[in-house]
């Protein structure tokens, strides 16, 4: 396919795209700068849907997999064009996400056994036994370029996908495999967006696991002895989205990529034999300070910009270099190559001493994966090029030798075919002594004002079939002229789409279901049937992308539910693709960008200097965050110190009292406030006070009477409880409080003008602004005793405006808390 136009409809995104069927297109020509003048760049196939791994065989193949089921073949330095399996779709889910053909990997005597072995690792239907979707590790028997498909042994089912509701998530598998040292299989498994699977070990997600090449548990794993069933299997755990593991034969090291949360990226390293390692998360991320329970990663780099050139949002590994024949320069040897998905940049690492090599290349687009080839290229796998929308490349980086050079082309331009009235691009990539000038010609003659790396032909006609563009690329040390690239133009015009759903504006939130029509006409064809039409649905998040869902071909309609467990960043919306294609192969291709509704979420805790965790997270409080309509959350109050005085969870507001709640975000705007008590002392067993709300400021007409777990409110200016006006209502708490310590107390009230208030403890007026109107801080003191139970009373009046009744106490040097529900006792 070709990208020949761009255009922008309000909110709808117009990609047109021309191909022709059966037309077997050159390589890719996109500009990517090498940082590196030594190095050189070429592009060695496009057009590749959705590739995900790419690891070299022990017998100097390479095998790429498609994350939609097909597993590739690289040979003599060419892609095959034959696929050596096409996964079963009755029996695979590659619903985009995480889910899909995943991983590939070779045992140990893959170059000298009789049988040779594949194993893949991948998502499967459920089945017998299995009542979910789940990956699967199965091994395969390959005969050449073959992979016998009915020779597949299943040999490990690992935890089922679904969320506690039964549906499927989309992201944080992990999903890597690799045979390291002993000849042992490690695979790699996320947290399932799930953030204490990382430290839990009732669970295998967030884990390296370590099996026998048949599957089995090995009984030297380290929880062997004190785990059951496939828990052994676990060898180290701490691991947010370990998304690639690579084996370095001669030091016997595991270098895993861990893709980070909002913090930090990590690049951690298994040393042999080092079993029942903990690398933190979801308790820490980065480097974790000293913390003895934890292993630091070897390298943690920012998502921020914090002014050098380490940073970017998703860690990609990896590979070492070690070729049999080596062609980087010594330097090179032994050391870790890895990418950010997102910045685009590939460096090394010295996995033994952490020390980090130069930037070697920039500008890749959406770099998954890496590998070193016999022959000591290191071959690349990017998801998107630029140039050509949601298609992948296969690249490769060779040592050119030299620091000063002059131009090289190292991918020419291609031959171009497009449809009467549509746009040629061209490309090319050449290395070289920067800076480098271009000049594009058409038929041996400049073109003016074509000085770029690609060049766009805008409204083909018919006078320009067969025309000839080439390009000279020149620096101050000499110059390289392209080859001629043909430019063919069909006489028929593109088909024309449209998405009539989802609308333009159209919106989502977390449980919702996208509803995709659309039709289609052609100008020579007419109405286009359905099987001219194909949907895909594309998540984008932050500056990268995940392909979510499709492709559903042969379809006019299709839906798709938007999962609750995704992405928690409120910067992601889902591109619908709907390309058509014509019965002469031209295809057009149009977009629409479905936003997502979001609210913003407030946090705090009483005492306010705290923090608490969020999706795993910890977070200072007080915070406000958007956070997308309808996605899973979870908030979780831990115990927290202030002031030297330990504290421990009692209530959060609206009266939950589980310290770790989960919950699907609101669609209104919502407060969550986690209220602390001081930890020791004699603790109750209390659940609030009797609260009575009145409709009239006088203390008449009964409305509501219910227990409240604290006394402690911001009403704003909203209603105090269903039935209870806003304006000039009045409200009376009543019951026991039993002190937690035996002394003195300080209770401090937050008066406002035209709201008066009155707390009697024990028979004894401590606050009553009723008789002394007055605002700010309002403290009295009382002496109790622990365990003894005192009567309590509190009125409440508001007139008009916002509404709030804020009551807080004090022992002896502790800070001040919200009363506490387990010492509160209602009046029956």
């Amino acid at each position: 396919m070709r990208l020949t136009r761009f255009r922008a409809l309000g909110a709808m995104t117009v990609l047109v795209v021309v191909s022709l069927l059966g037309l077997a297109l050159p390589g890719t020509a996109q500009a990517l700068p090498v940082a590196d003048d030594a190095f050189a760049l070429t592009v060695v196939a496009s057009q590749i849907r959705q590739p995900h791994a790419l690891r070299a065989a022990p017998d100097g193949r390479l095998f790429m997999l498609e994350q939609t089921g097909r597993v590739r073949v690289i040979e003599g330095g060419q892609l095959l064009t034959t696929p050596a399996l096409t996964l079963d779709p009755t029996q695979f889910i590659a619903t985009g996400g995480s889910a899909g053909l995943l991983s590939v990997a070779f045992p140990p005597d893959f170059a000298t056994a009789t049988t040779k072995y594949v194993y893949l690792l991948y998502t499967h239907t459920p089945m017998t036994g299995f009542a979910y979707p789940h990956n699967v590790v199965s091994r395969f028997a390959i005969d050449g370029n073959a992979i016998n498909v009915a020779s597949e042994e299943i040999l490990v089912h690992l935890d089922s996908l679904n969320d506690t509701n039964g549906v499927m998530l989309t992201q944080h598998y992990g999903g890597d495999i690799e045979f390291g040292p002993e000849g042992k299989l490690y695979v790699t498994t996320g947290d399932l967006f799930v953030a204490p699977n990382g430290q839990s070990l009732n669970t295998r997600l967030g884990k390296v696991l370590r099996y026998n090449p048949n599957g089995t548990i090995p009984a030297d794993n380290p929880f062997y002895g004190s785990l059951s069933g496939g828990l052994r299997a676990i060898w180290a755990y701490g691991l947010r989205n370990p998304f690639k593991i690579t084996y370095d034969e001669p030091t016997g090291r595991l270098i895993i990529g861990d893709v980070g949360a909002a913090t930090w990226e990590e690049v951690n390293v298994l040393e042999p034999g080092a079993a029942g390692l903990n690398f933190g998360w979801s308790e820490t991320e980065g480097y974790d300070g000293g913390d003895p329970r934890f292993v630091d990663p070897l390298l943690a780099y920012p998502h921020a910009d914090d002014g050098s050139d380490l940073w970017g949002c998703a860690v990609m590994g990896g590979d070492t270099y070690r070729p049999a024949t080596s062609t980087f320069p010594a330097s090179y040897a032994g050391r870790y190559f890895f990418a950010d998905h997102c910045e685009g940049w590939l460096r090394t690492i010295n996995p033994a001493t952490g020390q980090l090599g130069p930037i070697i290349m920039t500008g890749l687009a959406r770099p998954v994966d890496m590998a070193v080839a016999s022959d000591g290229a290191l071959w690349v796998i990017q998801r998107e090029p630029a140039t050509t929308g949601t298609s992948g490349a296969l690249l490769k980086l060779q040592y050119s030798g030299t620091t000063s050079t002059v131009p090289t082309i190292t991918s020419e331009p291609p031959d171009t075919q497009v449809a009467l009235g549509e746009s040629a691009t061209f490309d090319v990539i050449a290395s070289g002594t920067q800076p480098l000038t271009y000049q594009w010609r058409r038929d041996g003659q400049n073109i003016l004002g074509a000085t770029g790396p690609s060049f766009t032909l805008n409204n083909a006609q018919a006078g320009d079939d067969g025309a000839k563009f080439s390009v000279v690329v020149s620096n101050g040390s000499g110059s390289d002229t392209s080859r001629d690239a043909i430019l063919s133009v069909v006489n028929d015009l593109p088909p024309k789409p449209v998405i009539a759903t989802p609308k333009v504006g159209a919106t989502f939130a977390g449980g919702t279901t996208l509803t995709l029509i659309g039709s289609a006409t052609d100008p020579e064809d007419g109405v286009l049937p359905a099987s001219a039409f194909e949907w895909n649905i594309v998540l984008h998040h932050n500056v990268h992308t995940h392909p979510e869902a499709g492709p559903f071909t042969g379809v006019r309609t299709a839906s798709y539910t938007i999962p609750r467990v995704m992405e928690t960043d409120p910067d992601v919306f889902f591109r619908i693709h709907l390309k058509v294609t014509d019965s002469d192969g031209v295809s057009t291709e149009v977009v629409r960008d479905v936003m997502p509704r979001t609210v913003t979420l407030s946090v705090q805790t009483l005492p306010r200097i705290g923090s608490v965790v969020i999706d795993g997270q910890p977070t200072p409080t007080p915070t406000s965050f958007l956070a997308v309509v309808g996605v899973k959350r979870t908030l979780s109050a831990q115990p927290i110190t202030v002031s030297g005085t330990p504290m421990v969870f009692d209530t959060w507001n609206k009266g939950v009292t589980r310290a770790t709640r989960e919950f699907n975000v609101p669609a209104k705007d919502k407060k969550y406030e986690a209220y602390y008590r001081v930890s020791g002392g004699r603790v109750g067993t209390g659940t609030g006070l009797k609260a009575t709300y009145f409709a009239n400021p006088d203390f008449t007409s009964p409305k509501v009477t219910k227990t409240q777990r604290v006394p402690y409110f911001d009403w704003g200016t909203g209603r105090p409880a269903s039935g209870v006006p806003a304006d000039n209502f009045s409200a009376r708490w009543k019951g026991d409080l039993q002190a937690q310590f035996t002394g003195r107390y300080e209770f401090t009230y937050q008066a406002r003008a035209g709201e008066p208030f009155r707390l009697v403890l024990g028979g004894n007026v401590l606050i009553n602004t009723f008789a002394n109107p007055t605002t700010g801080t309002v403290t009295a003191t009382a002496s109790v005793t622990a365990g003894q139970r005192l009567p309590i009373v509190m009125k409440y009046r508001e007139s008009t405006g916002s509404a709030a009744m804020k009551l807080q106490y004090a022992f002896t040097g502790t800070p001040l808390s919200v009363l506490p529900r387990v010492q509160l006792y209602p009046t029956p």
